[in-house]
């Protein structure tokens, strides 16, 4: 059944809270579920669990780089609105 009247606008999310949380939480990929890229949330995320289990083996510590270095890129991007940080997932511009 369609639906009539009122369509309620989506909700902008901030440039500058997608920002803080990549900087500070971006190798748990924070930035990426508040933006509602949840793919490469759960990538970052995994990543940084990988490494921390590997990191007895010392392997881990080359997944905690990558994911740190692809965290501080995604906060450069963002401040940049660059590539697919100009909009979040549903398409809506950044705040």
């Amino acid at each position: 059944m369609p639906q009539y009247g009122y369509q309620p606008q989506p909700v902008q999310k901030s440039m500058v809270l997608a920002a803080i949380l990549a900087l500070f939480l971006g190798h748990l990929g924070i930035h990426n579920f508040y933006l509602g890229y949840t793919r490469a949330g759960l990538a970052q995320l995994g990543l940084s669990i990988a490494g921390w289990v590997l990191a007895v083996v010392l392997i881990g510590f080359v997944f905690l780089f990558v994911v740190g270095v692809w965290a501080l890129i995604d906060f450069v991007l963002i401040l940049m609105r660059s590539g697919r940080f100009r909009v979040d997932a549903s398409g809506v511009p950044l705040q």
